[in-house]
């Protein structure tokens, strides 16, 4: 009497290398589109007239911002060479909740003399808002993720 085997089959070695690869691509590409949507905006380019493209960064004071308090907001052009931008004495701007396009307040950012320009905001609750810099000629948008007070 012979001892009946199974055969059992095996998956090829390429083929799960393949779909290892594939599901850390999934990953890393899960990943980066959720840090995407989290993350705020801090970098704007946009072209302004008789300046050309000039790139615009916020910060913010604290950050991530929170619902109690002024806000800090820091905001400074550079150009393509990377030389501050000059963009004039004041630059006004609206902010609202994201999904909205009606305001809920307005300001101005005052130059520091220094090529930075500084305004305060009050956020009223956590949540995801839009500001929008107006830049004469150009606008610049960007999105700040206000966390819960702790």
């Amino acid at each position: 009497m012979t001892p009946e085997t199974t055969s059992r089959r095996e998956l090829p070695t390429g083929l799960l290398y393949a779909l290892f690869a594939v599901l850390i691509l999934a990953l890393l590409v899960w990943s980066f589109s959720n840090a995407m949507r989290v993350n705020d905006t801090t970098q704007v380019s946009v072209e302004i007239p008789g300046q050309g493209f000039v790139t615009i960064s916020l910060r913010t004071d604290p950050y991530p911002p929170l619902p109690s308090g002024t806000v800090e907001l820091n905001l400074m052009g550079m150009n393509s060479r990377n030389v501050m931008v000059d963009l004039g004495p004041g630059v006004p701007y609206t902010f609202g909740p994201q999904g909205s396009e009606n305001p809920q307040g307005n300001g101005s950012a005052v130059a520091l003399g220094d090529g930075n320009y500084r305004a305060g905001v009050v956020f009223s609750v956590p949540g995801t808002y839009w500001l929008l810099f107006d830049l004469g000629g150009a606008s610049a948008r960007f999105q700040v993720r206000v966390e819960p007070a702790q």
